[in-house]
């Protein structure tokens, strides 16, 4: 019988990767700060919803746990998607593997779930892939990559945070917005800061809706990933997950016609087997 983990991690998967393929453009044509800002903004709607509708309560200590947690979520949308305005998407998506590899060792170091020698090889394989892609000839840093590296840290650092602040929740819809406000405001603040946000999205108020969209999906799969954590399900479902970065990549490949060179593909690859290395 399938289990519900099973089921919100599958759902989180499609969610993300149906979410994040318009990304791309959007980090192309209105840069990296406005793109997080829709994707993050639009992501406020459907925990907003939940909340109204449960009615959930929150700690103090939870409230502080969710603002902090909102900030590593902030920079993480702004450091991932600097990658996107010059990168492929197929290549940066396999940087999203460094999520479920370091919240599945979260998941066994801290919270004590259990781990065998295929996960940690899985694992290894998935930092390896990512090298692989960070790396260019010569043992040349690729610059734009690093960013990618670091939000997707970011995003681990949120996670974390966001584990914490749901302790006996039965769902953390209130957590999920306050996050996702704090979010939206910091990247907001920097937007403000560098200028231009009304001149950008006025060229193309349509695809600033597109990308509103986007980010209500990827709230919609944050939610799946909260149920996750809930069901502590987090070592396996963050896993099941790492299934995102391959159909991004198939997308790519086949609609947008993304071509990387052979160690970026290698290095895709050597990602995607440990992270089914690990789902074993």
């Amino acid at each position: 019988m399938i289990s519900d983990g099973f089921v919100f991690a599958a759902a989180s998967t499609l969610l993300y990767a149906i979410g994040n393929i318009p990304i791309r453009k959007l980090s192309q044509k209105y840069g990296s700060q406005i793109a997080g800002l829709l994707i993050c903004g639009g992501g406020i709607v459907p925990p907003a919803m939940a909340a109204l509708l449960l009615n959930n309560s929150i700690t103090s200590y939870s409230l502080l746990l969710s603002i902090i947690a909102g900030i590593f979520l902030a920079l993480g949308y702004l450091f991932f998607y600097k990658t996107l305005e010059t990168e492929l998407l197929s290549t940066s998506s396999v940087l999203f593997n460094i999520q479920p590899a370091l919240l599945f060792l979260f998941g066994v170091l801290v919270l004590g779930e259990g781990i065998t020698a295929f996960d940690v090889l899985g694992t290894i394989m998935v930092f390896a892939g990512v090298v692989m892609i960070t790396f260019e000839d010569g043992l040349k840093i690729n610059k734009p990559i690093v960013y990618g590296v670091l939000g997707n840290i970011f995003w681990v650092a949120y996670w974390v945070l966001f584990t914490y602040s749901t302790s006996q929740a039965q769902f953390p819809a209130v957590q999920l917005v306050i996050n996702r406000v704090v979010g939206t405001v910091l990247i907001l603040a920097a937007v403000f800061i560098t200028g231009g946000l009304t001149r950008k999205i006025r060229k193309d108020s349509r695809l600033a809706a597109y990308g509103l969209g986007a980010g209500a999906i990827n709230g919609l799969g944050v939610m799946s990933f909260a149920m996750i954590i809930v069901l502590s399900y987090l070592a396996i479902g963050s896993v099941i997950t790492s299934l995102v970065p391959a159909i991004i990549a198939i997308f790519a490949f086949t609609v947008f016609k993304e071509r990387p060179d052979r160690r970026e593909i290698i290095g895709l690859v050597v990602a995607f087997v440990g992270a089914v290395m690990i789902a074993l």
